[in-house]
C-alpha cells in the first residue's frame, strides 16, 4: 500500500481511500461505471448517404481509462473522410477490428465503408471498402443486424459506383459474394434493387424525358444486377429484354452491356443465365430487342435446357433441340460449358436429365426422358436439383464422351 499527500491538509493518506480521514477531502475520484450495451444505445450516429456526400457525427463513449483510445478512434473515422486516400485504407482496415472488439455499432461500420466506397477519390480505396463488406460476415456476433444493412447498403451504391469498371464488377461480385455466404441475402438484395429500380424508372422515363448517359448506365447497371440474382427464369427473361431495350439504342451502352454480359457467360454456374446473357448479346450485336415472355407461343409449357461438354458437342445438341421443339417442348437454348471456363462446370459421365422439384411433372418428365433416349440411343439418368432457389426448368446434360 502506498501513501499519498493530501492537498488539503498535507496528511499522509492510503492511495486506495477516497478521503481523508482528517479533513475529508476527496483522495480519488470514483470512476463511473460503463456498460457496453448501455453505450451503444446511447450512440446516436444519423447518417446521410447520398451520391453528392456524406454527413457523418460520432459519439463515442468509453471509460476514463480508454479516453485517449477514444480520441484516438474518433481522429481515425474523422481522416477517413479527408481526400487522403493512405487515411482512408487505413481506416477500412481498422474499422473491422473496432467492430470486433466491440467498440463501434454495425451500423457504423457499413455507413463508414460505404461512405467510402461512394466518394473516395482513389479507385483502389474504393474498391478496397466495397470488398470489405462482405468479409464482415465472418463477425458472427453481429449477422442478424448486418444482413439488411449490408444489402441496402450495396444495393444502393450502384448509382455512385458505375463510373470506373472495376468497381462495376466488383459490384457485382460483392452482391453475389453475399448471397453465397448466406441465401437468405437474395430476396432483400433483390428487394432493394427492385425498389431502386423502380424510382430509377419513374423518374427517367417520363414522357418527353431524355436521361443522359450517366443516368442510363445507372439503370442498366441496376438491371445487370437484378437478372445475376433471379431465380424465377420469366422474370429473368423480362429483366433482361428490358436491359437489351435500353442499351440498345446508343452503341456504346450496348457494348457496355455487352461486357457486363460477358461476365455471367464465363462464371455462372447457371444455365439459365448464361442462355439468357448469350440471348441478349446477340441482340444487342443487330440491334434488335429481346423477346419477352409473354410473346413466347408455348409459355405454358416448362423451359428445357440442353447443356453440351464443348463446341463438338454443340451441333449435336442443336439437332436435338430442333427434334424436341418439333415435339411441341419449350427449348430455350443450347449452352456450352467449356465457355463458362470460370464456373467450373464438368460435363457428367452418362447423359443426364435435370431437374427441380418445382418443374417435376412426372409425364413431362418421363415423355421428355424417352423422347433424349430415341435420339441420343442412351437411356438418361434423371437428376434431382431440388433447391430453395428453384428455377422450374429442365437441363439434358450431354455426357463428355
Amino acid at each position: 500500500m502506498a501513501l499519498v499527500e493530501c492537498k488539503e491538509c498535507g496528511a499522509q493518506v492510503s492511495d486506495n481511500a477516497a478521503t481523508c480521514p482528517t479533513c475529508g477531502d476527496v483522495i480519488k475520484e470514483p470512476k463511473p461505471k460503463f456498460s457496453l450495451v448501455d453505450l451503444i444505445h446511447k450512440i446516436s450516429v444519423p447518417v446521410v448517404l447520398s451520391v453528392a456526400g456524406t454527413m457523418i457525427t460520432i459519439l463515442s463513449y468509453f471509460s476514463m481509462e480508454g479516453e485517449r483510445q477514444m480520441e484516438q478512434t474518433r481522429k481515425l473515422l474523422a481522416d477517413a473522410f479527408e481526400k487522403d486516400p493512405i487515411k482512408q485504407q487505413y481506416c477500412i482496415f481498422y474499422v473491422d477490428h473496432l467492430l470486433a472488439s466491440g467498440r463501434i455499432s454495425p451500423q457504423m461500420t457499413v455507413s463508414v465503408l460505404s461512405t467510402i466506397a461512394a466518394n473516395a477519390t482513389n479507385d483502389s480505396v474504393r474498391l478496397a471498402a466495397l470488398r470489405a463488406m462482405p468479409q464482415l460476415l465472418e463477425q458472427e456476433k453481429y449477422h442478424q443486424e448486418l444482413r439488411p444493412l449490408l444489402a441496402r447498403s450495396i444495393s444502393s451504391l450502384i448509382p455512385n459506383v458505375t463510373e470506373v469498371e472495376v468497381l462495376r464488377r466488383q459490384t457485382m461480385l460483392d452482391i453475389q459474394t453475399l448471397v453465397e455466404a448466406d441465401e437468405l441475402y437474395r430476396k432483400p438484395l433483390i428487394s432493394e434493387l427492385l425498389g431502386l429500380d423502380r424510382s430509377w424508372s419513374f423518374i427517367n422515363n417520363k414522357p418527353g424525358g431524355n436521361p443522359d448517359q450517366k443516368q442510363i448506365r445507372i439503370g442498366l447497371q441496376l438491371k445487370l444486377a437484378l437478372l445475376s440474382l433471379m431465380v424465377d427464369y420469366r422474370r429473368a427473361q423480362e429483366i433482361a429484354a428490358g436491359l437489351v431495350d435500353l442499351a440498345k439504342p446508343s452503341p456504346d451502352l450496348s457494348k457496355f452491356v455487352s461486357d457486363q454480359l460477358d461476365i455471367f457467360l464465363v462464371s455462372s454456374p447457371k444455365t439459365a443465365l448464361r442462355v439468357i446473357a448469350r440471348s441478349a448479346v446477340r441482340s444487342l450485336d443487330e440491334r434488335n430487342s429481346l423477346p419477352r415472355p409473354a410473346d413466347e407461343p408455348r409459355i405454358h409449357l416448362p423451359p428445357v435446357f440442353i447443356v453440351a461438354a464443348d463446341e463438338s458437342q454443340q451441333m449435336q445438341g442443336e439437332k436435338l433441340a430442333q427434334v424436341l421443339k418439333e415435339k411441341g417442348i419449350n427449348v430455350q437454348g443450347v449452352d456450352v460449358i467449356a465457355a463458362a471456363k470460370d464456373s467450373k462446370l464438368k460435363a457428367p459421365t452418362n447423359l443426364e436429365i435435370r431437374y427441380s422439384k418445382a418443374a417435376s411433372e412426372e409425364l413431362f418428365l418421363t415423355g421428355l426422358a424417352e423422347t433424349v433416349k430415341k435420339f441420343i440411343g442412351e437411356e438418361p439418368k434423371l437428376v434431382d436439383l431440388s433447391t430453395d432457389r428453384d428455377l422450374a426448368t429442365y437441363e439434358i446434360w450431354l455426357s463428355k464422351h
